[in-house]
């Protein structure tokens, strides 16, 4: 098996400048990792499913206002069906 070398290809000065550590960009990196991953999670809170959508609407909780007040509620109905 081949091994792959960085020596090849980038001068000792360009080696150096990649592997030094820096402290705003790891937390630049640490910041954005946790704003996908709050994406994540607010991604079905603003676009539920269509199942979700069809139960909530047959059990009237649109008409209610229910969901106006929090998600909990959906929560709840989707762990109950």
């Amino acid at each position: 098996m081949q091994t792959v070398s960085a020596l090849k290809y980038l001068t000792r000065e360009e080696r150096k400048m990649l592997l030094q550590k820096n402290d705003w960009v790891a937390a630049h990196e640490i910041i954005l990792q946790w704003l996908w991953i709050a994406f994540a999670f607010a991604l079905p809170y603003f676009f539920p499913n269509a199942k979700m959508h069809r139960l909530i609407k047959a059990k009237g909780y649109y008409e209610k206002g229910v969901l106006e007040k929090n998600y909990w509620n959906v929560i709840q109905l989707a762990i109950q069906e």
